[in-house]
């Protein structure tokens, strides 16, 4: 509005000057000369001064707001959090964005004539641009406000191209018409729908829950940890032992049923059978949803076999990839990266690896997220658009059989975080699916070590499923990125090593001096 006070137009030889806005107006009258005075006031006010307001604000507090695990809380910042708060934090300066390309959308477009053509084309360039930058920065933290913001970019878009369309079409073609207009109706309407079930399927899928979620009710004297298992390594392990050994009386463990899963039973069960796994689940709390299972089977190979090669088959799963970021003597820690389904965000975490031989000649390596640098390093997962999740315990049990084989027990409870948590159908598909994994990769490894005997079972063959080059290359540059923040603990006497595992690839050691 204030623009358009300064653009006039004359017609023939009259020299008398009108507003292009308002014909009726003569544009070098004194009643339009106060008018031209506010609008100098208002366009310092609006299109220079918030701009340049929010410039500095954002500028002078870009470190506070890059801080991602204390900006919400940090007093300095909170004046100004309607600028930042909805924004990864990398993209701290994109409201400086957002005003100039309001601006655009508005204060550029009084230098094209009102309705024309070239107008309408200057406007879908900025959409597009605008489109792009979207796509590529996804600069909001919740990913449903990115798809969002595209989708109204797009509808946008559309909706000029088919403006331009009523204005280039001949004047005795209405059925074209009458189709443009719908599609313009469908277009316009997307948008109401996408914010119509980003507001309300996390609703649905709890309620919806209520009825999908198996319960589980015990009085077994062993169920979650306690707090020295959060103080001490070896009360950790004694735990995940004591959970590899524990029965039904002690644990409350169910004996995993396909039908009460709510899965393709005739799958799972011909799977279970081919594989002789035997997998139980149940809850930690004595009475609620299960949130935790047991699998156990048996390969055809001595425990030293199976420990070797289980070392050197690392992490390597179907569903992700992982990097070992530090390790030492009896323990590592390892970032770990997780496909999910469209349009389930990928997930990652950090995870300490823990190993003891007991007496009995029996293996343990026993896993949990790695609190202290999880939290230090969740800014890069928001930062790649990825979700951190939870390993509240996790592990595998290697015990010898008197017949030269070896019982392998795992043992796995997880937090997913997001609205996986609130759908329980997903996170037992997911604890099916680690435990699937964990039966194909020790079955690989039989394979691999005894290439003329044959395994108890064929295995599917093993294949790199992450997303994509892209993801992957993301996977190697988070992976570096929090090596860097993790250093070297402090008295360690062993070097750091950060060995890169791609089961697509050949495996790399570098180490960090």
């Amino acid at each position: 509005m204030a623009f358009s006070t300064f653009f006039q137009t004359s017609y023939g030889d009259d020299k008398t000057r009108w507003l292009i806005a308002d014909k009726s107006i003569d544009y070098d009258s004194s009643f339009h000369k106060k008018f031209k005075f506010a609008s100098y006031a208002a366009i310092l006010i609006y299109p220079v001064g918030i701009p340049a307001l929010y410039t500095y604000e954002l500028f002078k507090h870009r470190e506070a707001i890059k801080d991602f695990e204390n900006r919400r809380t940090n007093d300095r910042i909170k004046h100004i959090a309607f600028l930042w708060r909805d924004y990864r934090p990398q993209y701290w300066w994109f409201e400086i964005y957002e005003c100039f390309r309001r601006l655009s959308l508005t204060g550029m477009l009084v230098y094209f004539e009102t309705g024309s053509v070239l107008q309408l084309c200057f406007s879908i360039i900025l959409a597009i641009l605008s489109l792009q930058v979207y796509t590529e920065c996804k600069p909001f933290e919740k990913p449903s406000e990115n798809d969002l913001v595209k989708v109204s970019s797009l509808s946008i878009i559309l909706t000029l191209i088919a403006v331009i369309m009523f204005k280039l079409r001949s004047k005795d073609i209405t059925e074209s018409s009458n189709q443009i207009g719908i599609v313009l109706i469908i277009v316009n309407s997307l948008v109401f729908v996408i914010l119509g079930l980003g507001i309300f399927i996390p609703s649905l899928l709890k309620f919806f829950n209520k009825f999908n979620t198996k319960n589980h009710n015990h009085d077994g004297p062993l169920k979650e940890m306690g707090p020295e298992c959060e103080d001490s390594v070896e009360a950790f392990i004694d735990h995940f032992k004591r959970l590899v050994d524990s029965d039904k009386e002690e644990a409350g463990w169910v004996d995993f049923n396909t039908r009460d899963w709510h899965i393709n039973s005739i799958t799972a069960d011909e799977w279970m059978e081919k594989t002789g796994a035997h997998m139980q689940w149940r809850c930690t709390y004595g009475s609620g949803p299960a949130n935790q299972a047991r699998l156990k089977f048996t390969v055809d190979l001595d425990i030293n076999t199976v420990v070797s090669h289980n070392d050197e088959e690392g992490h390597k799963m179907t569903s992700g990839q992982a990097y070992t970021l530090r390790k030492g003597e009896n323990w590592r820690e390892v970032y770990q990266s997780y496909v999910f389904p469209w349009p389930l965000r990928e997930r990652d975490g950090i995870y300490m690896e823990y190993t003891r031989k007991e007496l009995d000649g029996s293996h343990i390596i026993a896993s949990r997220s790695s609190k202290e640098l999880s939290e230090a390093t969740n800014s890069l997962s928001v930062k790649a658009g990825r979700m951190r999740q939870n390993l509240i315990l996790g592990g595998l049990h290697f015990r010898p059989l008197h017949n030269g084989k070896t019982e392998i027990t795992s043992v796995i409870q997880t937090e997913l975080g997001g609205v996986l948590d609130a759908f329980d159908y997903y996170k037992r598909r997911v604890a099916l699916t680690y435990m699937k994994e964990q039966v194909d990769k020790h079955y690989r490894i039989a394979h691999r070590a005894a290439p003329r005997r044959s395994a108890s079972i064929s295995t599917t063959e093993f294949k790199d499923k992450s997303s994509s080059k892209a993801s992957a290359a993301l996977n190697i540059e988070l992976g570096y990125m929090i090596r860097t923040s993790a250093g070297t603990f402090e008295g360690d006497k062993q070097e750091t090593v950060f060995v890169m595992e791609n089961p697509m690839t050949v495996r790399k050691e570098e180490q960090i001096l």
